[in-house]
């Protein structure tokens, strides 16, 4: 691997960081390319380049970049000094956008169409991404305390099954059932998901709601067959049980 990377920082006259960045010999002196905090920053006091490390290879500076960040902390998250939007590294994880940035992409991105190409990439790339606890705990939370428009909601309905619906008035072939039919075998169902889409069923006697047949036969002694037979009018019910 050539070693043509380096790690630097952006300071402010009286010695403040405000920046810490990577790349190639030139990227620290290039005025270009950055974001509009960091030109903020420099029309007011100008800054000094210092830097921390070169003749190196991109991994270790990406590892340098991360480190030297989280020690400086950043401003956007209220942790230090640096203008930095990203912790670094491959410049994507824990990225803060601003309304007025969504606002643009959103703009740029109306009416236009990936390539199929491009969707290939982008499917390969999310393959094997794993989220941590922290991230998936943060999507829960920002997803339920999220509230929908109805026009939101009408347009979640119409992609699902309105004209916008790639499958909107057309069928699966025969070939192509058969071919989800066999992809399906052996896959199992998320536990909540399974939950979901169980009947509930009731007590009549004690008043106790049971989430699915599995949990009544934790205190039953039927077989499942014969505890779904009872229950759906196929054999007689000698319990208290019932749908609801």
């Amino acid at each position: 691997m050539i070693n043509k990377y380096c790690v630097y920082k952006h300071i402010k006259p009286d010695g403040e960081v405000f920046y810490i960045g990577m790349g190639n010999k030139k990227r620290p002196y290039t005025f270009s390319d950055r974001s509009d905090f960091w030109k903020k920053v420099t029309d007011k006091y100008g800054y000094k380049i210092v830097i921390i490390k070169d003749n190196i290879s991109k991994n270790e500076a990406y590892k340098l970049e991360r480190i030297l960040i989280s020690k400086y902390g950043r401003r956007d998250l209220g942790k230090g000094t640096l203008v930095n939007h990203t912790d670094g590294g491959d410049g994507s994880y824990n990225v803060v956008i601003s309304e007025e940035t969504r606002l643009k992409i959103s703009i740029a991105n109306t009416g236009s169409k990936r390539s199929n190409e491009t969707k290939k990439k982008m499917s390969e790339a999310a393959k094997g991404r794993v989220f941590t606890a922290e991230t998936r705990l943060k999507m829960s939370v920002s997803a339920k305390n999220k509230t929908m428009t109805e026009e939101h909601k009408n347009k979640l309905w119409f992609s699902r099954f309105g004209a916008e619906n790639g499958m909107y008035k057309r069928k699966h072939s025969e070939e192509t059932k058969e071919k989800i039919r066999k992809k399906a075998i052996g896959r199992k169902m998320p536990y909540n998901q399974r939950i979901a889409m169980c009947k509930k069923i009731v007590d009549t006697k004690t008043g106790i709601i049971y989430n699915s047949i599995d949990d009544v036969l934790k205190l039953y002694l039927f077989s499942k067959r014969s505890i779904r037979n009872q229950l759906n009018g196929s054999q007689k019910n000698k319990t208290t049980l019932k749908y609801l």
